[in-house]
């Protein structure tokens, strides 16, 4: 999590080059390094006609319906990683029942079918709880709003540090 510029994504991309079986949900046109999908249609055709055990997926998809697809693709297939960009848009802060269902399905649970997320949002204070209590890590990069700051506080993060630090440079808390 963090202010825009400060990281956030390249971060991200270290932290899942090595990763065999990878989707990335890239709503800001930032990836690269794999087989891009504008639909969900052509990587469902994809899927079906190709070896399952090794990909680099980017869905760049115009509608959430093809992103709710998305994550239905992501709970069959198991033993994979999701990197969600904006985060905060699939498992907004508020009540549960009004994220998107299939994401808190894989945060919740996904660990059973060995899914892990990694989350990128810059607002800490929008990233749904459920989302940060079930993170085995969480980096922060600079933050200088007060409802950010105290969502990180409650994780120990040092909020003083936080807002002051240059980009690149991030606090990690581990569970």
């Amino acid at each position: 999590m963090g202010q825009t510029g400060t990281g956030k994504t390249f971060l991200a991309k270290q932290l899942t080059q090595n990763e065999q079986r990878l989707f990335v949900l890239d709503h800001l046109d930032e990836y690269e390094e794999g087989i891009v999908f504008d639909s969900f249609d052509d990587l469902r055709d994809y899927f079906e006609k190709r070896n399952r055990r090794k990909f680099r997926c980017i869905c760049r998809f115009s509608s959430y319906p093809e992103f709710d697809e998305l994550l239905d693709l992501v709970w069959e297939t198991g033993n994979c990683v999701v990197l969600a960009e904006e985060a905060a848009l699939l498992f907004p802060s508020g009540p549960v029942k009004e994220a998107n269902a299939a994401f808190v399905r894989i945060v919740n649970w996904g660990r059973h079918r060995n899914i892990r997320v990694v989350g990128i949002a810059t607002a800490a204070g929008e990233v749904h709880k459920v989302l940060r209590r079930q993170a085995r890590a969480i980096y922060s990069f600079r933050q200088v709003d007060e409802d950010d700051l105290m969502a990180l506080k409650k994780r120990g993060f040092d909020v003083e540090k936080l807002a002051k630090l240059p980009d690149r440079e991030f606090q990690k808390i581990t569970s």
